[in-house]
């Protein structure tokens, strides 16, 4: 008999989870213990409280597909909301996990649960209780003299389970080091998670090997929109033909809210409406990636192309100067530079092709604000378990080996800005690939099926 957990194992998705010895799908169990041993190693006499994110709904009673807090998933691998996991300090990797109770009459409606009688053989705890044993006095006998709150949810307020954090600060009292105020980096919380982003920072193989094929999953659904854009009379069904993309080649879905912006509207950097029709004569701007079932890695894709297949002269300049931006960042992004290297960079080159499309400035300050007015966001971001990956990591800090980034510049020329020449009011064009950094080069892993090539959108039109 088949026995279901509550999310992907082994014994219930095999054509997930090939290898027994994976806790998610590409994952093994060792992996999972050897984070725990190489953060608990850092806070030696001190247990690390974490609290999973919590289920939420649209209405009264829809409920919103449930995404794991990416530290809680990074470090026990357990995708259920309702669930608290003590990590002992010091290096044996030792954890104690609280999660809901089986309840048949529930799971006849939202499916299996784990259940704690289960969980601690399922998830490698040294034990497990139910969650109404936190108040109970059992989460201050697992958590001994202090205790710190920690979450990827760094204003404590966006994802995790408040709820939770309740109970758990109800339940320690003064053993609990509380998060407080997050605009203080000494707090005891940020301090944690700073070397949980650390350790996250540089990938394993076995993360690399998930990255990449989230990369190749990404684009095979915008060569998929690419293919089906000049039938697409809405931006709506453009969006449907690349998740379906996404969907076909085995992701769960969609790894944040796609993109799909016809003409002016790409000049709005975050639009997400999709609800516009799709002008044949103007180009699209499609940002979307795909987010893998079970494990949760993703990738992070944007590219721009003619609807009908055809680029306008002035179009065509515009991406070009975007394009030979990308690939001179590509070409020398490598370990040791910083975010804030790379871009600078891309905003020089940036200033240069300004220059030459819009007309040379010499005043140093008014050039720089131009290309802050047409280049307004960073390049890069680092990418894993989040769209926008270990938020406590800064962006001076040297990029390591088998880190992995986005390289997205843009130009955005707004339909009613008065200054410009009118041929390029209302292009907005952004190129955005995922590499990972090597010793001395970058590695682009979201190229199999997408090109960037500008003849190749109407070449490759079925």
């Amino acid at each position: 008999m088949v026995e279901y957990l509550g999310q992907p194992t082994f014994t219930s998705h095999p054509h997930l989870m090939p290898n027994r010895e994976d806790l998610v799908p590409g994952i093994t169990r060792a992996e999972f213990k050897q984070r725990r041993k190489a953060l608990g190693s850092k806070f030696p006499g001190q247990s690390l409280v974490f609290v999973s994110a919590a289920a939420r709904k649209s209405s009264h009673d829809t409920e919103i597909r449930f995404t794991q807090d990416s530290t809680f998933n990074y470090l026990f691998g357990f995708l259920e909301p309702g669930a608290v996991a003590v990590l002992k300090g010091g290096d044996s990797g030792e954890f104690f996990l609280f999660c809901r109770k089986a309840d048949p009459d529930r799971e006849q409606w939202d499916g299996p649960r784990c259940g704690f009688h289960r969980a601690a053989a399922a998830f490698d705890a040294e034990d497990a209780f139910p969650l109404e044993d936190l108040e109970s006095g059992v989460l201050r006998n697992v958590v001994g003299d202090k205790a710190v709150l920690v979450s990827s949810d760094v204003m404590f307020k966006n994802h995790i389970d408040l709820a939770l954090v309740g109970q758990v600060e109800r339940a320690l009292g003064e053993k609990l080091q509380l998060p407080a105020s997050p605009d203080g980096v000494d707090k005891p919380w940020r301090k944690v998670l700073e070397e949980c982003d650390k350790l996250r920072l540089v990938k394993s193989e076995s993360e690399l090997k998930l990255i990449r094929f989230a990369g190749d999953v990404s684009s095979f659904g915008h060569m998929m929109g690419m293919m089906q854009a000049r039938e697409c009379s809405t931006e709506r069904k453009l969006q449907n033909e690349v998740e379906s993309g996404f969907i076909e080649l085995g992701a769960e879905g969609t790894f944040f809210n796609s993109i799909v912006a016809g003409g002016p509207r790409a000049c709005t950097l975050h639009y997400t409406a999709n609800d516009q029709v799709l002008n044949p004569s103007e180009l699209v701007l499609v940002d979307a990636g795909a987010r893998l079932m079970g494990s949760g890695y993703g990738g992070d894709i944007t590219r721009t192309y003619p609807v009908n297949g055809d680029f306008g002269e002035a179009e065509k300049e515009v991406y070009q100067a975007v394009l030979d931006v990308q690939e001179q960042v590509i070409q020398t992004v490598r370990a040791g530079l910083t975010l804030v290297d790379v871009h600078s960079r891309a905003f020089e080159a940036f200033s240069l092709h300004l220059d030459r499309m819009l007309g040379k400035m010499d005043d140093g300050d008014e050039r720089k604000k131009r290309t802050r007015r047409y280049f307004p966001h960073g390049i890069s971001h680092f990418l894993g378990l989040d769209v926008h990956d270990t938020p406590t990591i800064s962006k001076t800090v040297p990029l390591p080996v088998n880190s992995v980034i986005t390289v997205e510049p843009g130009l955005y020329f707004p339909v009613n800005d008065v200054s410009l020449p009118e041929y390029f009011r209302g292009i907005g064009v952004r190129i955005e690939d995922n590499v990972i950094i090597g010793e001395d080069r970058a590695e682009i892993i979201t190229r199999r099926y997408a090109p960037v090539d500008p003849k190749a959108p109407g070449a490759n039109r079925r």
